[in-house]
């Protein structure tokens, strides 16, 4: 069973979850036990996105999914980092 089975299950059993936090998706694909072609890191990526944006929609949540999380957060970064993207 994937995190996007899981999910609805969970948020249906307790309705007083308001933010998900997904940590390192793209570490998914970067294991060298498998080895996706461009295409289907795509399309599994968008099948995610799009599963995480319905989750959201249906259940009134947040769903923050990040590619790494530092220890220690910097206000010059973070207002860098506003600004630049």
């Amino acid at each position: 069973m994937t995190l996007v089975d899981r999910l609805p299950l969970l948020l249906s059993r307790e309705p007083n979850i308001r933010l998900i936090i997904i940590d390192s998706l793209a570490a998914l694909f970067r294991s060298e036990d498998i080895m996706f072609e461009h295409h289907t890191k795509a399309n599994t990526l968008q099948y995610f996105g799009f599963a995480m944006h319905t989750l959201c929609h249906r259940y009134n949540i947040a769903i923050v999914c990040v590619n790494q999380v530092l220890k220690i957060f910097y206000l010059s970064y973070v207002v860098y980092y506003i600004f630049v993207s």
